[in-house]
């Protein structure tokens, strides 16, 4: 995952515009897994580490809580500007202090900021962070709902312009140049009354349904704080905010080293939710998204159960490969599983595909009302 930092929007026209190529420069390590890379005169990429790993135990309920949705923000990050004699500009991207400084922040925090943890607040205050930046952050990740500010009477919903609907419920609306719908399925089925359910670590990676590319950008903008002589930079403009660019252009089809690890426990005998989660790429920031089976965009390919001597085998891998690619998925605590597909772009002439789980492979029918078991 990156950011794009760029300054040419920050003076004016026909004023060159330099990369400094000082100590954190182009491939210089900057420290928290973090380096600047693909740099240009007027914009680098801060990079994420291939090796630098987020760890997050989540929440201990059913379903998914977006509230439980953190960022890592870098706390400390500065921009140096300095003017030559020619009236050209000499910039390099930076931290305060020896090294990047993140701190995690929850979107319940951010939705209303009264219920963050006092030292952490503190923290932020000191640095300048204001309600406005508070918004920012959280609108940035399109499933967190309004949040809380003060007006007429006392605390009012305060809401971005969401991409999903308000109960996270569905994936209508979901911006499909940003995320990306892979081939991994999981199940979220209740377990029967009285019946087990053991926890299952699983692995899953960017193996997208469709090789299309999809290109995606957003900007940010958050507060500032100049200092230094200012009245030296005669071609600069001085704001009190500084504006960020993450964007990304992804041509993969699988096998690249983004990758999630993650324990599946199973909900609450009295869940009644979905069924299933579709696994999306955030491509803006390579993570991962749990989106539940919609109707209106999503179609169900095929659906079975697997037993072994007569009852459910629970946690097995199951594997459907039709139209070039590999989808997968486990049994649930029921025995059962479903694959499900993006509507777009259609499925055409796919009938058959071939269903595998352990040793046994057979082929199968595609389709809404197409059934299998396989007996272990």
């Amino acid at each position: 995952m990156g950011t794009k930092l760029s300054v040419s929007n920050s003076f004016k026209a026909a004023t060159q515009i330099t990369l400094s190529t000082g100590t954190q420069s182009e491939g210089a390590q900057l420290g928290f897994g973090f380096s600047n890379t693909s740099s240009d005169t007027q914009s680098t990429t801060l990079t994420k580490s291939a090796s630098y790993e987020v760890k997050d135990p989540g929440p201990n309920e059913d379903g998914i809580d977006h509230d439980q949705d953190m960022f890592i923000i870098l706390i400390n990050p500065t921009v140096t500007v300095s003017q030559k004699s020619d009236g050209s500009i000499d910039w390099s991207p930076g931290f305060s202090g020896s090294g990047a400084a993140p701190q995690n922040i929850w979107v319940s925090e951010l939705r209303n900021p009264a219920t963050m943890n006092p030292d952490k607040a503190k923290l932020l205050q000191q640095l300048g962070f204001t309600a406005a930046d508070f918004k920012t952050i959280r609108c940035m990740d399109p499933f967190a709902g309004p949040g809380v500010r003060n007006g007429p009477g006392g605390a009012v919903p305060d809401p971005c312009q969401e991409l999903v609907n308000g109960n996270n419920s569905s994936a209508v609306g979901l911006d499909t140049n940003r995320y990306r719908a892979t081939t991994e399925i999981i199940p979220y089925d209740a377990p029967p009354p009285n019946g087990g359910c053991p926890n299952e670590i699983y692995t899953i990676k960017n193996d997208y349904q469709t090789e299309n590319a999809n290109s995606s950008q957003q900007d940010y903008s958050v507060s500032l704080q100049v200092q230094g002589g200012i009245p030296v930079f005669d071609n600069l403009k001085v704001k009190n905010t500084l504006t960020w660019t993450t964007g990304n252009t992804d041509t993969t089809t699988k096998d690249s080293s983004q990758s999630l690890s993650y324990t599946a426990a199973c909900p609450s005998v009295n869940y009644t939710g979905a069924l299933d989660f579709t696994v999306y790429v955030d491509q803006l920031y390579g993570t991962f998204a749990f989106v539940p089976f919609d109707a209106a965009t999503m179609e169900v390919v095929h659906q079975g159960t697997v037993t072994h001597g007569g009852k459910p085998a629970v946690g097995q891998l199951v594997t459907l490969q039709y139209g070039g690619h590999t989808y997968s998925t486990h049994s649930s605590a029921r025995g059962s599983y479903r694959f499900t597909r993006t509507k777009q772009p259609p499925l055409k002439a796919q009938t058959k595909g071939t269903l595998t789980v352990g040793k046994h492979k057979k082929t199968v029918s595609l389709g809404a009302n197409s059934t299998s078991t396989v007996q272990l």
